[in-house]
C-alpha cells in the first residue's frame, strides 16, 4: 500500500531461553522451589521498550546508531541489559548482552572516547525500583562491561538519573552529581539548608510545646513535612532506642536511600526514640536522617536497649526558604 514502510535491518534482541536464563537466579530467591521448565513456560516474552539511542563508534561498520532496550515491568519480570549497534548502511545489527547487566535495565546511553560506550542501569521489579551496578562502560570492540564506581560513601551503586557531556562526562544520580572522564571523577552531594536570620525554637518532635533557642546560621535540611522542618544542630540531646532499631539505622548510616524514595507514596517510616528504655512513643523523639551516637551503656540497662546522643531537631517550617548547595565528596 501506498505510504507503507519495510524494515531496514531487524535483530532478534532475547529469546525466552535467554530471558530464564537470566531471570532464573533472581527469581528462585523470590520464589522458592521454582524450577527452569516452570520459569521457561511461564514466561511472557515482551516487545522491547526503547529507553535512548545515540549515534557514535568507530567500530566497522561505522555510522552506526546504538540503541538501549529495556524489558516489559509486568509482574515477577525483570530487564536483561541490551545494547543493539544497527549499521543500517551494511543492513547489520549486533545485539549485546553483557554478563554484568543480567536482571538490568539500560536506561541511559552516551557515546565516550570512540569505542567506549557509558551506560546508567536499574533493576526494575513488580512495579519497583533498585539499584544495578550504577553506571558501566560498554567496550564496542570486545563486548566487555565494567561498573564505573563513583565517590561517595554509598551503601548501594547510585541510581542514574541523567547523563551527557560538554567539556567532560556529567553523570547526575540519585544521591550526588558527578564530573570526570577524561579526568578523574569528582562527586557533589546536593545539600538542602535553611538560614536563619534570627533565634528560633527548636523542638525534640513537630508540635512539641517546649523546645530550646536556636541560634541565627546555617542548617542542613534533613527531612521535611509541610510544617516543619527536620535541622542538623551542633547542640544534642540524649535518647533510648531499641538495639535491633539502633543496628538497622546504623547499617544504612542513619540515612536512607534516595532511590527507595521512589517505590512509595508515604515517605520513609522515622526512627522514634524515646525518653526511657521501654518508653511510650509518645514520649519520644522524632528522627528521619539524624546520625546517632551510640553513648556507653549505663549500668542496669534492660537488655535490648541502646542510648544514643542526637544531634538533630525540628525547628516551624513558616516562611523559611530551603535553598540547595553542593558539597563535595571525598574520592574513595
Amino acid at each position: 500500500p501506498a505510504g507503507a514502510s519495510e524494515p531496514l535491518v531487524t535483530a532478534v534482541v532475547w529469546t525466552r531461553g535467554e530471558l530464564a536464563d537470566a531471570w532464573l537466579p533472581f527469581l528462585q530467591r523470590q520464589r522458592k522451589g521454582l524450577t527452569r521448565a516452570a520459569l521457561d513456560k511461564d514466561l511472557e516474552v515482551a516487545d522491547p521498550i526503547i529507553t535512548a539511542a545515540t549515534p557514535g563508534g568507530t567500530t566497522v561498520p561505522a555510522q552506526a546508531l546504538w540503541v538501549a532496550l529495556a524489558h516489559s515491568s509486568g509482574e515477577d519480570e525483570l530487564g536483561l541489559g541490551t545494547v543493539v549497534r544497527f549499521a543500517p548502511a551494511a543492513k547489520q545489527a549486533q545485539v549485546f548482552h553483557p554478563p554484568l547487566l543480567a536482571n538490568c535495565d539500560i536506561t541511559h546511553l552516551l557515546s565516550f572516547d570512540n569505542d567506549t560506550f557509558l551506560l546508567g542501569t536499574r533493576l526494575a521489579y513488580n512495579r519497583a525500583v533498585y539499584p544495578c551496578v550504577g553506571l558501566a562502560s560498554l567496550q564496542a570492540r570486545t563486548g566487555q562491561t565494567e561498573s564505573i564506581s563513583l565517590p561517595g560513601p554509598w551503601p548501594s551503586p547510585p541510581m542514574v538519573t541523567a547523563l551527557g557531556s560538554s567539556d567532560r562526562v556529567w553523570v547526575a544520580t540519585d544521591s550526588a552529581i558527578c564530573g570526570g572522564a577524561p579526568g578523574g571523577w569528582l562527586c557533589w552531594r546536593i545539600v538542602p539548608a535553611v538560614t536563619l536570620t534570627s533565634a528560633m525554637t527548636v523542638y525534640n518532635k513537630p508540635g512539641e510545646k517546649a523546645g530550646a533557642e536556636l541560634k541565627p546560621g546555617e542548617y542542613e535540611v534533613l527531612w521535611a513535612n509541610q510544617g516543619f522542618l527536620e535541622i542538623a544542630t551542633k547542640d544534642s540531646y540524649d535518647a533510648w532506642l531499641a538495639a535491633d532499631d539502633y543496628a538497622e539505622a546504623a547499617a544504612r548510616n542513619f540515612d536512607v536511600e534516595p532511590w527507595k524514595l521512589l517505590n512509595t507514596a508515604t515517605g520513609i517510616s522515622p526512627i522514634r526514640p524515646l525518653t526511657k528504655p521501654g518508653g511510650d512513643a509518645l514520649e519520644g523523639t522524632l528522627a528521619f536522617r539524624a546520625r546517632l551516637e551510640k553513648l556507653e551503656t549505663p549500668p542496669g540497662t534492660p537488655p535490648g536497649w541502646v542510648k544514643v546522643r542526637i544531634h538533630a531537631g525540628w525547628i516551624e517550617r513558616g516562611a523559611l526558604q530551603v535553598t540547595p548547595g553542593m558539597v563535595p565528596l571525598p574520592n574513595k
